[in-house]
């Protein structure tokens, strides 16, 4: 970068006059360009003024990006960070284990659809409170044909989506195969294909499903809600004969309104707290229990009962 220095007038110079005062109005009147170039030392002898005022514009440009690369980089990446700071960072809301952001809260206040990074969450607090049971595997596992579900051959619990924006919960007890959905009463071929991954042995060509009777949601947007609470009745009754299962989910009557209070209690606790008060409010069960029996090679289904 070019430096400059200023070189005082002499007496001499002065008597005789400099370029800078060529004229009567010059020697009286400065403008902001003249003022500026002569506090950065940039007056020589014979520059015009617009030559002037190019020379300072490149000189300041040098000197600010000068001053960029020799800033230190720990100050630069604090800048940085400060700048490209999001909600994306784990939100005290909530237990430091879970990794949830502000987002996330802000939808469950909201009411909004919950994502599968929110029903993984309740899946590993479940998972916790009931260490003898497996499954809980990571919905977005679904996602990826060439991936797909584990198949397991215990006791297990598992939260799906349908890939059609609804969520809905499966579970093997001692009793047998179960789908506690509280929208839909049969199948897709997207949970078809999750429901063989994960419950069809090797050897065999199909499995029976018993779709619940259970509580019907009220909307749309609360399904990840239900199949939450569903996982957790599935998990406390894991060795419930099937009628037993049936009678208990065609009874069971939760809160909705109160669901997501809940569940903020929950994941500041980080742990799936006592069940969801009832309600008094009356409800809507699902129609009587349904069994399919789904061909684990073709993915269709036939209603048994």
């Amino acid at each position: 970068m070019k430096t400059f220095s200023v070189r005082k007038p002499t007496a001499m110079q002065n008597r005789q006059g400099s370029p800078a005062a060529g004229s009567a109005h010059a020697a009286h009147t400065r403008s902001s360009v003249d003022f500026a170039l002569e506090l950065r030392g940039t007056q020589l002898k014979g520059r015009t003024r617009a030559h002037h005022q190019r020379n300072l514009s490149v000189t300041l440009l040098k000197r600010k990006q000068c001053e960029q690369a020799e800033q230190p980089a720990r100050k630069r990446s604090r800048h940085n960070d400060a700048k490209t700071a999001s909600p994306t960072e784990t939100a005290p809301w909530c237990h430091s284990k879970l990794h949830l952001t502000e987002v996330h809260r802000t939808d469950i206040i909201n009411i909004k659809m919950l994502d599968d990074e929110v029903i993984g969450a309740f899946q590993m607090l479940l998972q916790e409170a009931f260490p003898d049971i497996s499954g809980w595997q990571a919905p977005a596992l679904a996602v990826h044909k060439e991936l797909g579900y584990i198949q397991r051959t215990g006791l297990s619990v598992q939260i799906h989506n349908n890939l059609s924006s609804h969520w809905l919960t499966s579970a093997r007890t001692r009793a047998g195969i179960f789908v506690a959905d509280s929208l839909l009463t049969s199948p897709n071929p997207a949970i078809a294909r999750q429901l063989v991954d994960i419950y069809c042995y090797d050897n065999q060509s199909f499995i029976d499903v018993t779709f619940l009777s259970c509580q019907r949601q009220i909307g749309s947007l609360q399904c990840g809600d239900f199949s939450i609470f569903n996982a957790s009745i599935f998990a406390m009754c894991i060795d419930a004969k099937s009628s037993q299962l049936e009678r208990l989910f065609s009874s069971a009557h939760f809160d909705q309104g109160a669901m997501r209070d809940h569940m903020l209690e929950c994941l500041k606790a980080g742990q799936f707290l006592s069940p969801l008060q009832l309600s008094s409010t009356p409800r809507v069960v699902l129609l009587q229990p349904t069994t399919y029996r789904i061909d684990c090679f073709s993915l269709t289904w036939t209603t048994l009962q």
